[in-house]
């Protein structure tokens, strides 16, 4: 299982590629095994048209039409978690489609940004992410409107080829358009900090115990450290002996392999299985 680390829910996994829900909190500052770079502010005005959305590097993704630029509180009127920056609209209506499709940048690895439609209740939206390869899909993904403005990311595994696109679809029967805003890219590979990994180590270990019989007694945890990995261990008092052990490895060792090259692997076995019958847990 190769963990974010960032508080953002995985939704959708093929194996090559993933997806995200940012929820309506502040987007987070890495993911996927990357931090995340915001996009630069635009040199256009308020109400100008742009297709464009500059980045760090002279990075550069593209729409496929031409959408207006508003701020919070300037066009736009409201957004979620306190952001009052700028947003893109498609007017739907005046362009006379719902679909828009956002090219991204060589070496794009993870995109995330927050959605909001215009219409002021419950809208959907089909997004669908391609690295040329395969595509990955939200269908029904539904956002508040007047506030409720919602992030959604993607990212490819190590070994895939980068995302080239998003494409989102607007669903509603009354469409009114839609505003995109807080768009990121990855930047430099994320290495998780200590208190990461030891904050990481124990939502696991407490997630995995919390399922083991007890058989009229409190199981007691070891831990250690050695080498690459982390070892935890839920033992018995009743068996005096291990029931559960994990090892959690770190593969920003060159020791170990994983999904993200900076990220985690977890193994899983029990005592009673072959010592070397391991169980890689992946998403």
């Amino acid at each position: 299982m190769a963990l974010p680390l960032s508080g953002a829910t995985l939704v959708v996994s093929t194996g090559a590629m993933d997806a995200w829900d940012l929820g309506q909190v502040a987007p987070p500052a890495h993911l996927g095994g990357y931090s995340l770079v915001a996009a630069l502010a635009p040199s256009a005005s308020v109400g100008a048209a742009v297709d464009k959305v500059d980045f760090p590097g002279g990075r550069q993704a593209v729409f496929d039409g031409m959408l207006e630029l508003m701020r919070v509180g300037q066009g736009w009127e409201k957004w979620s978690h306190g952001y009052g920056g700028d947003v893109l609209y498609w007017d739907e209506l005046l362009l006379g489609r719902s679909t828009v499709r956002l090219a991204l940048p060589a070496g794009t690895r993870v995109f995330s940004l927050f959605l909001e439609p215009n219409f002021f209740g419950p809208a959907s939206f089909r997004v669908t992410a391609s690295n040329g390869a395969e595509s990955i899909f939200l269908d029904g993904w539904s956002v508040e409107g007047e506030g409720g403005a919602r992030g959604l990311a993607f990212g490819v595994r190590a070994g895939a080829p980068d995302l080239v696109s998003v494409t989102f679809s607007g669903l509603n029967p009354d469409p009114d358009g839609f505003g995109f805003g807080e768009l990121a890219l990855n930047g430099a590979p994320h290495v998780p900090s200590v208190s990461e990994r030891t904050e990481t180590l124990g939502l696991l270990l407490g997630v995995i115990t919390a399922g083991l019989p007890s058989v009229g007694c409190v199981p007691t945890v070891v831990s250690n450290t050695a080498r690459y990995f982390y070892t935890q261990k839920a033992a018995s008092e009743c068996f005096g002996r291990n029931q559960l052990q994990v090892y959690v490895a770190d593969t920003g060792s060159g020791l170990v392999a994983g999904p993200y090259a900076t990220e985690w692997m977890v193994y899983i076995r029990t005592v009673m299985a072959n010592i070397n019958a391991r169980v890689k847990l992946t998403h």
